[in-house]
């Protein structure tokens, strides 16, 4: 009986043995240099830095390599190189070989112009004529690189266009939203005497985690991503890991806006800027509906708050962070 049993645990241990040591691997993804979103540690890449807090928070272990260009990267996913990325559009295409979360951001593409300019425009058609800078390494899509009337000037980074714009040799720049609040935000008093941005995205893309469909457990692991994002997002985590003190989201989908802080000194008046997570309607129409939840907590009204969070917000990170200190212009 006892050299029976013996043999019953063996064979249960070989069966389980494979699966038990494909579940401990950490998953591999992958992603390229696209700051202040993906980069190489050490350097601005809150995209990479939410998606990692988040898989850290289900016990799901995690590495990405970070590459100098997106090129070939979905195909080393398919052919199993890779397991993922964490900073992924969808589309129609990707999706027959990855599962994707849903969105966790959003990338939106406004223009930045020199102050006084006109930035009425809400097509690429509307400025026929007008040089436009972007990235050259960044994959925009053919609405933006094959659209007709502007001529667009590639450059080497974001900050590099910047610079082009304040000089005079383009006249706008195409970026990111939250660069765009980035640069506003750590640069206030130049920002605002050199540049205007625009309020309308000429270009609007959600990003996601993106695992290949037959990595064993994929489904699983995206269900319980997105739980902790919705999570991340109440307990004020998500604020933290962009680097935001306030967030504009609707939460739990009823139709109210809710401005989330990501710490407990939320500011003796209510907040003048927050960062809009994902569009809602026209930007310069105020919310009828407003919710502030602060420390885990919901209230209906700023006179609501407590007096113990209605104090001077001290902007700032984590020393052992980088802080989007994104270049200057």
């Amino acid at each position: 009986m006892r050299s029976r049993g013996f043999l019953v645990v063996v064979v249960l241990l070989c069966i389980s043995a494979p699966g038990g040591a494909e579940e401990s691997k950490p998953l591999r993804l992958g992603s390229d240099v696209w700051p202040p979103f993906t980069d190489v540690a050490g350097k601005p890449r809150v995209a990479l830095d939410l998606v990692h807090q988040a898989l850290q928070r289900i016990d799901v272990e995690a590495e990405t390599t970070v590459e100098a260009r997106f090129d070939g990267l979905v195909d080393k996913i398919r052919d199993q190189k890779l397991d993922g990325s964490a900073a992924l559009w969808k589309t129609p295409e990707r999706e027959a070989d990855i599962l994707f979360s849903k969105p966790y951001l959003e990338n939106r593409l406004v223009l930045v112009g020199r102050k006084g300019g006109d930035l009425s425009a809400r097509t690429l058609g509307e400025l026929a004529g007008k040089r436009i800078a972007i990235v050259g390494s960044y994959g925009y899509g053919a609405e933006v690189t094959e659209a007709r009337g502007p001529v667009f000037v590639e450059g080497a980074s974001d900050s590099a266009n910047l610079r082009k714009l304040v000089s005079g040799e383009v006249d706008y720049v195409l970026a990111d939203e939250l660069l765009v609040f980035y640069l506003f935000q750590n640069y206030e008093e130049k920002a605002k005497r050199l540049l205007q941005a625009g309020r309308v995205p000429i270009l609007t893309r959600s990003l996601h985690l993106g695992l290949r469909r037959s990595l064993a457990g994929a489904q699983d692991i995206i269900d319980r991503f997105d739980a902790e994002i919705r999570a991340m997002v109440a307990d004020g985590s998500y604020n933290r890991a962009l680097q935001l003190d306030w967030i504009m989201v609707d939460i739990d989908g009823d139709g109210v806006t809710e401005m989330v802080h990501g710490g407990t000194q939320a500011g003796e008046m209510p907040p003048g800027a927050s960062y809009q997570v994902f569009e809602m309607g026209d930007p310069d129409e105020p919310r009828v509906e407003l919710r502030y939840l602060i420390n885990g907590q919901s209230y209906d009204d700023w006179e609501k708050v407590p007096p113990e969070y209605k104090i001077p917000s001290k902007r700032g990170v984590d020393p052992a962070r980088p802080g989007i200190v994104l270049f200057e212009f």
